[in-house]
C-alpha cells in the first residue's frame, strides 16, 4: 500500500488527469533565468504537521540527498546534474545545474520527489519508519499490511482541501474478500482492475457502481538478465521479442483489452510508437509466421536449436497478479518452441532481493508510472543505474540519453526519444509487452474519485468528497 504520496507534498504536482503541472508548495512555475537556474518560491505559512514551518533548507535537504552518491537513491537520477540547491531565504529555493536538464520540471512534479523535512530525518535516520508530512492528508493509525488511517490536515495549504475528512486503507489479499466488501458497500473503490470476468462479476452483483475506464502509465514487460546466459546473446533476446504474441499475452492477462506497447507504453500516447507503425516491426507483425522462423534460425545461430531452460522469478497472486499471470501465459508461449520457462515463485520481498542481486535469468515485470518520459528510458536502460535491473550496457544507447536529456525544445527532444526507441527494440534489452486498459469501480456514494494514470495518488482523491 502506498500512503506517502497522500501524506507529503512537493514543489510541482501533476493534475489527475496528467495533462498539467500545477504549483504546489510552490507558489508558482519556476523562475528560468538562464539553462542552469531553476528558482522557486515557497508559499507562506507552510507547515508540518507538528506545526513547525517548512522552509527552503526542507527543499535543498531533500534533493541534495537524493542526489547524494553515497545514498544510492534509485531515483537519484532523475536530479541528474544537480550542483547545489541555494536558500537565500526560508522561501526560496534556487537549482543551479551543471549542465542542462530537460526532464527538471516534470521529475519535480512527479511520484517519490516529496520534500521531506530535514531535521525529522537527520534525527530517525535515512531509514525512518514514522512520517511527518505537509501533504493533504495525516496518518493517525497504521497496522502494517493491515490498515492505515488518515484524516484531514489540519495546516494544510489549501484550507478546503481536501475534502474527506478521514479515509481509511484496508489491505485485503484475498480478491474475492476484497470484491464482496465492495458490493456490500463497505469500501468505496477498487482501483485499476485488468480481469474482466472479475469486473464482470463484480458488477452483476451491483450494478450501481461506477465504471471509470483509463489508460495506464505503466507498462508490462519481460526482463532479461542481460549480464547473463543465454541473454548476454543479442540473438536469443531477439528471438524471445519475435516468438512472444503480445496480443495473447493481453488476453490472458488483461481481459479488459489494452494494445501492444514499445519501450514506451501507448498510454502515453505523445511518446509512443503509433500502433500503425509498431504493428510492421519484427515481435509484432502478424502473422506470426514470418517472426518465427527468424526466431528459431536465431536460436539455432546462438546454439540453442534443441531448446533451453530459463530460470524466471515470480510471485504468488496474491502478492502481484500480473507477475504472477504474466510469467504463467509466457511459459505456455514459449513452450511451443522448446524453452522451459522455469517459474520460482516466492513472496514480493524475496522476489525484490533475487532482481536486485541478479539472482535471475529473466522476469515478468510492471513498471513506469511516470509523467516522464526520461523516466521510460534512462533509468531501466542506461549503464549502471538502480533500476537497469537487466544489467544492459550500450555506450551508443548512453550517450543518446544523455543527450536527449539536454534538448529543451520538445519536438527535437520528441524525435531523438523515437530513435532511441528504434535502438532498443534493435537491442531488445527487455520484450515489451501490451498494456491494459484499466477499469476502476467506485461506489455511488463517493463522488468526483479520478483515477490515477501515474504515481501520484494523492491526486485520486484530491478532489473527491463522500455523500452521506
Amino acid at each position: 500500500m502506498l500512503i506517502a504520496p497522500y501524506i507529503y507534498s512537493k514543489l510541482l504536482r501533476w493534475n489527475a488527469e496528467v495533462t498539467e503541472i500545477v504549483p504546489d508548495l510552490a507558489t508558482s512555475m519556476p523562475e528560468i533565468p538562464d539553462r542552469l537556474t531553476f528558482i522557486f518560491k515557497l508559499r507562506p505559512g507552510t507547515q508540518w504537521w507538528d506545526g513547525t514551518p517548512l522552509t527552503s533548507e526542507d527543499v535543498a535537504f531533500t534533493f541534495m540527498r537524493i542526489a547524494d552518491p553515497r545514498l544510492n537513491s534509485p531515483h537519484r537520477y532523475k536530479v541528474g546534474p544537480l550542483d547545489r540547491v541555494e536558500t537565500p531565504d526560508d522561501r526560496t529555493a534556487v537549482f543551479k545545474l551543471q549542465r542542462p536538464f530537460a526532464p527538471l520540471i516534470s521529475y519535480l512534479a512527479t511520484g517519490w520527489m516529496m520534500v521531506l523535512p530535514k531535521r525529522w530525518v537527520e534525527t530517525k535516520g535515512d531509514r525512518f519508519q514514522d512520517a511527518l508530512g505537509s501533504g493533504p492528508f495525516k496518518i493517525v493509525s497504521r497496522q502494517r499490511a493491515v490498515a492505515t488511517r488518515f484524516e484531514r490536515n489540519p495546516l494544510y495549504y489549501v484550507p478546503d482541501r481536501p475534502y474527506p475528512d478521514a479515509v481509511d486503507f484496508r489491505v485485503i489479499p484475498d480478491f474475492a474478500t476484497l470484491d464482496s466488501a465492495l458490493i456490500a458497500g463497505e469500501i468505496d473503490y477498487i482501483p485499476t482492475l485488468t480481469d474482466k470476468s472479475r469486473v464482470d462479476a463484480i458488477l452483476a452483483a451491483n450494478p450501481r457502481l461506477q465504471v471509470i475506464q483509463n489508460p495506464g502509465l505503466h507498462w508490462n514487460f519481460f526482463i532479461m538478465n542481460c549480464e547473463k546466459p543465454p541473454f548476454r546473446d543479442k540473438r536469443v533476446r531477439q528471438a524471445f521479442n519475435l516468438l512472444i504474441d503480445r496480443e495473447e499475452y493481453l488476453k490472458v492477462v488483461h481481459s479488459t483489452g489494452g494494445k501492444p506497447s514499445g519501450p514506451v507504453t501507448w498510454g502515453f500516447e505523445r511518446y509512443a510508437i503509433p500502433q500503425d507503425q509498431l504493428a510492421r516491426l519484427p515481435g509484432y507483425r502478424k502473422p506470426k509466421d514470418q517472426d518465427i522462423r527468424e526466431a528459431k534460425a536465431l536460436l539455432a545461430a546462438a546454439g540453442y536449436e534443441g531448446g533451453l531452460s530459463v530460470h524466471n522469478i515470480t510471485t504468488t497472486r496474491p502478492e502481484h497478479a500480473t507477475y504472477h499471470d504474466g510469467s504463467l501465459a509466457l511459459k505456455d508461449q514459449l513452450a511451443r518452441y522448446g524453452i522451459d520457462l522455469r517459474l520460482d515463485i516466492s513472496d514480493q520481498a524475496t522476489l525484490q532481493a533475487k532482481r536486485r542481486a541478479g539472482a535471475f535469468e529473466s522476469h515478468v515485470y510492471v513498471n513506469g508510472g511516470s509523467q516522464e518520459i526520461d523516466e521510460y528510458l534512462y533509468g531501466p536502460h542506461y549503464t549502471g543505474q538502480a533500476r537497469n535491473v537487466n544489467r544492459y550496457s550500450n555506450p551508443e544507447l548512453d550517450a543518446l540519453l544523455d543527450r536527449q536529456r539536454e534538448i529543451y525544445d520538445e519536438q527535437e527532444r520528441a524525435q531523438l526519444i523515437m530513435e532511441i526507441q528504434r535502438k532498443l527494440l534493435e537491442e531488445v534489452p527487455s520484450v515489451w509487452l501490451a498494456d491494459p486498459i484499466y477499469v476502476t469501480l467506485v461506489s455511488p456514494r463517493l463522488h468526483n474519485y479520478k483515477p490515477y494514470r501515474a504515481f501520484d495518488l494523492s491526486s485520486d482523491l484530491y478532489d473527491a468528497w463522500v455523500e452521506g
